[in-house]
């Protein structure tokens, strides 16, 4: 058995590394540590000191990215109504699932009635992002 100690990195696949890179500073405050080069289009953004997120620039991105896909990166947030109130206001699409396993879309009139445990999103690029409650 191999013992792992937590998740290191992970990769999206995005359209414009600008575009990608200015969502998720200003979403979530994440910092570059790697640059894209001309030759390289890609980024590192760390999440924590032993986590990072690497942006990908593909010239067809398309057959990466599956608009149906469930595949998704999950960041545990101390605050998930506080959450969903920032990705309401920015307008980013959040939805959720009801008990039923149903999508319902997560509005500035429905947030305080889902009660949910887990938001999810999509970035700039279609990569689908889901935010949960980190227990206390």
């Amino acid at each position: 058995m191999i013992s792992v100690l937590g998740v290191q990195q992970c990769a999206f696949i995005v359209k414009d590394i600008g575009e990608a890179i200015k969502f998720y500073e200003e979403l979530f405050g994440f910092d570059v540590v790697r640059s894209p080069e001309p030759d390289w289009p890609c980024a590192w953004l760390q999440i924590q000191p032993s986590q990072q997120l690497h942006l990908i620039e593909r010239e067809e991105p398309e057959q990466f990215l599956d608009p149906e896909s469930v595949r998704h990166l999950a960041f545990g947030v101390p605050d998930l109504q506080a959450a969903i109130t920032e990705l309401v206001n920015r307008r980013l699409g959040a939805f959720c699932y009801d008990p039923q396993g149903n999508r319902r879309e997560v509005n500035s009139e429905n947030i305080k009635l889902m009660g949910t445990q887990a938001v999810f999103f999509r970035d700039p690029s279609g990569n689908l992002v889901k935010l949960v409650q980190s227990p206390s």
